[in-house]
């Protein structure tokens, strides 16, 4: 029997220096969320959102727009999209939205974040088409990213 008790009290105070060794995980932060989603409706209207244009010299006649414009009817869905447009004479021409997310935004400074995009958009390029330094339908790119400042 004494030698049950002392193997059970080994046991117990096994356990209570390893229970006392193990560091608890630190506290979340309450100033950062877990997650951020932001949703953007440009039906809305632009909500922070720029239109830009780059690769392309300025003495160029290139017909840059862009702005907020009802969606076309061929798509069959009602709403405003944002429209971005350049004559792009020179096949280079980089047209983009930007937009900065702030603490607003539920943003916190000096943080990793890993972003997940979902993204609807249209084009009238046609497929198919042939075109001076390639086809206007294949040679169109939807990409996104995001830098961190």
């Amino acid at each position: 029997m004494r030698r049950n008790l002392l193997v059970l009290m080994a046991i117990v105070i096994i356990g209570a220096v390893a229970t006392g060794c193990v560091t608890p995980p630190p506290e979340p932060d309450p100033y950062v969320p877990e997650t951020v989603t932001k949703r953007f409706d440009f039906r809305e209207g632009k909500l922070g959102w720029q239109a830009g244009f780059a690769e392309y010299h300025r003495d160029m006649e290139m017909q840059l727009d862009s702005g907020l414009r009802p969606l076309p009817p061929e798509l069959g869905v009602d709403g405003t999209g944002f429209y971005i447009q350049a004559m792009n004479r020179s096949d280079d021409v980089f047209m983009y939205l930007t937009r900065g997310l702030t603490a607003d935004d539920g943003i916190a400074a000096n943080y990793d974040y890993r972003l997940t995009f979902t993204i609807v958009f249209a084009s009238d390029a046609p497929t198919g088409a042939v075109g001076i330094g390639g086809a206007p339908g294949e040679s169109v790119f939807l990409k996104a990213g995001a830098a961190p400042v």
